[in-house]
């Protein structure tokens, strides 16, 4: 009896995903061996199937999502500040730039677009509150990014002052539990 072989890129392509962290191939290609992983991607890059994004992050050539790779080059990470504000229609001021919370602060320059991470605490990181899963992106709510850049000390423009979620900022305080979140928030006539 044969068994088929399934063409590896086949399966990351079977997958939906366009951005794929080195952790991500390997669950995909699991039979083969590091040496073998490395080589392959290696191969696939070469031959221009894959384009190699930054370190340990792929992806298929012109076929991604700016924000899928912001998720994938720092785990865990979630896209927040400006952008998930300017993401929710609360900003309308737009940056290229990709600003995203993760466990240290890192900045990536890819294909002319500029990926930045702000360090949380891993307590406030790892939190799923104000946190959204859409699409295979992972990406705060206007909430958690207004109360991410306050905690940061960071001073993002609001133009909709109309449609937050009062309830969500409460609990978002209690999260950070400093007072500058609280008072910028009062300042900006949300709580």
């Amino acid at each position: 009896m044969f068994r088929t072989r399934i063409h590896p890129l086949a399966t990351l392509y079977e997958s939906k995903k366009r951005v794929f962290s080195t952790r991500e191939i390997r669950l995909y290609w699991s039979s083969m061996n590091d040496a073998s992983l490395r080589n392959k991607l290696s191969y696939y890059t070469k031959q221009q199937q894959l384009q190699r994004l930054g370190h340990g992050v792929y992806a298929f050539p012109g076929e991604y999502e700016p924000f899928a790779v912001g998720n994938a080059l720092i785990i865990p990470s979630y896209i927040s500040l400006e952008t998930a504000l300017q993401y929710h229609g609360m900003q309308a001021a737009m940056n290229e730039t990709i600003q995203s919370i993760g466990p240290y602060w890192r900045m990536y320059e890819i294909n002319g677009r500029t990926y930045e991470y702000h360090k949380m605490s891993l307590s406030i990181l790892s939190s799923p509150l104000g946190i959204l899963q859409r699409d295979g992106l992972t990406i705060a709510t206007a909430e958690r990014a207004l109360t991410d850049a306050l905690y940061l000390c960071y001073e993002p423009s609001i133009d909709d002052r109309r449609g937050w979620d009062r309830t969500l900022l409460r609990e978002l305080i209690k999260l950070y539990d400093v007072p500058r979140v609280e008072q910028g928030l009062r300042l900006r006539h949300l709580l």
